[in-house]
């Protein structure tokens, strides 16, 4: 009997070992994300590539232990692309990631500065962040990137202000950086910037332009702006830039004088002569500036320091003299522009 007992139980626990058990899954391992905003510019300089930091790893928690980004890339001639054949994709570069530890990384763009290229290439490149435990995250997908000669760089790039257009012109472009006739032509790209030497932003115009002249209107008076001009070719699908034209600098200041003041009157008071006008409607108008002369001579400010208010006694008249009087608007922008004077108002300071 015991030894019907003792079967009975091991074959009970055989049964239920051997039954199917609940599946407890694999942990999903916490690696960053792919970078975003992954992209490549080709331009005389080299080829340069562009991202930002994930934010997020793979598992949707933040990124707070980002450690740094590594490039791959592969290469192949031009003329012997096989797109379906596979890459021997290697590491081009290593960068480590210089933000805060401890919250997830800044919203800003990096880059990196390719330059041991040959023409005539394709090349493959793809990207990867990894954390402090050196685990590699989710691989961007790959960029293609048709290397071969830049065009010339623009010559005899100038500016010239009219109002508030400024108008941007340079000489053609027909060859190539070697000297050899321009193939595959684009057009020209302008960039612009209110950081000397740093162009971090795309062009301003949409489309590349196709004639070597463009009209800009920057978005803020009373600042200074950085313009350049690159050239551009098609190299299959992509777009290859010439070196800068130079850079040239300037001063977009407020030129636009402000309404002028109307209904300029002079009255003789005692104490002086009283003058009363009706301001310009502009509502950047910081005060006025009162002008006076007499017999043969001209105008002469009479005021150091703007009026602010719509009337203003001349204190400095003498009884007995004709004068004529003259009022105008200044604005504020940093050139302090003024108006052109308003209807003169003559009249003789004497007293009743």
């Amino acid at each position: 009997m015991k030894r019907l007992l003792s079967g009975c139980m091991i074959l009970a626990l055989m049964c239920c070992a051997c039954g199917k058990k609940g599946d407890p899954g694999l942990p999903m391992p916490v690696v960053p994300e792919a970078p975003s905003r992954f992209q490549a510019v080709a331009r005389s300089e080299g080829i340069f590539i562009l991202w930002r930091a994930p934010e997020e790893n793979v598992n949707d928690s933040l990124l707070v232990d980002l450690a740094g980004f590594k490039i791959l890339r592969a290469n192949e001639p031009i003329d012997k692309l096989c797109p379906k054949c596979p890459k021997n994709i290697m590491e081009l570069a290593d960068i480590p990631y210089k933000g805060d530890r401890g919250k997830a990384p800044d919203k800003q763009q990096y880059y990196y500065q390719d330059t041991a290229l040959e023409f005539g290439m394709a090349y493959f490149y793809q990207m990867r962040a990894y954390n402090e435990r050196e685990k590699e995250g989710k691989p961007t997908k790959h960029l293609v990137v048709f290397w071969d000669q830049p065009p010339a760089a623009p010559l005899g790039f100038k500016i010239e202000r009219k109002y508030r257009v400024l108008q941007l012109s340079w000489q053609p472009v027909a060859a190539l950086q070697d000297g050899s006739p321009l193939e595959g032509f684009a057009g020209y790209n302008i960039y612009r910037t209110m950081r000397q030497g740093i162009y971090e932003e795309g062009p301003v115009n949409s489309e590349p332009v196709q004639e070597p002249l463009y009209e800009d209107v920057p978005e803020k008076i009373d600042e200074t702006y950085f313009y350049t001009v690159r050239a551009a070719r098609m190299v299959k699908e992509t777009m290859v830039e010439s070196g800068l034209s130079g850079e040239l600098q300037v001063a977009y200041m407020d030129i636009t004088p402000p309404g002028v003041p109307t209904g300029l009157i002079a009255v003789p008071r005692h104490g002086g002569v009283e003058l009363k006008w009706i301001g310009a409607l502009q509502k950047d108008i910081v005060g006025y500036n009162i002008y006076r002369k007499e017999g043969g001579g001209g105008f002469v400010r009479l005021n150091r320091q703007c009026i602010t208010e719509t009337s203003w006694i001349d204190t400095s008249a003498q009884e007995g003299k004709s004068y004529v009087y003259g009022v105008t608007s200044v604005d504020a922008s940093a050139k302090a522009n003024e108006s052109p004077m308003s209807e003169p108002a003559p009249v003789t300071f004497k007293l009743q």
